[in-house]
């Protein structure tokens, strides 16, 4: 029988002492990629084998709800976060919030873009609105550039 310790980064896998005998270390699983160190299946059985993909399974399922609900939670957390950043925001934490968001909204902004960095291109003008009688083409052309504060 095996045992899994989960850790802040690791999940320790020991097989189990029968009757007074030590557990006995049989490998780690990393909580970034769940994927078993070498060395770990060497001793295994094949039920052990499959006792850990059972495991690293529900660590993986786990690892995919909490993300699915740091996405639903978002908006709500963002709200939050500027309320307090508005009222009871120390100069520190201020620094801190505006660090994240900035770093967020620069890899959003990449995204966006494309992992090449071409940026995408506007659509095409449909309607035959004042920018296309006035010949213009695309209604992005005729925008004034945002001044930056």
């Amino acid at each position: 029988m095996l045992l899994f310790l989960d850790s802040p980064k690791f999940i320790k896998v020991l097989r189990a002492g029968v009757k007074g005998e030590a557990r006995a270390p049989v490998g780690v699983i990393s909580k970034n990629t769940f994927e078993v160190r070498d060395g770990t299946n060497a001793s295994l059985s094949p039920d052990e084998r499959e006792e850990i993909r059972a495991v690293v399974g529900g660590y993986r399922e786990v690892a995919e709800i909490q993300r699915n609900l740091d996405v639903k939670r978002f908006p709500q957390i963002a709200r939050e976060v500027a309320e307090y950043y508005a009222t009871d925001a120390t100069a520190l934490e201020r620094k801190q919030i505006s660090a994240a968001l900035v770093e967020a909204l620069r890899v959003v902004r990449k995204s966006d873009q494309g992992a090449e960095g071409t940026k995408r291109r506007p659509a095409p003008v449909t309607s035959g609105g004042p920018a296309a009688a006035a010949g213009a083409g695309n209604a992005s052309e005729t925008k004034r550039p945002r001044q930056r504060r």
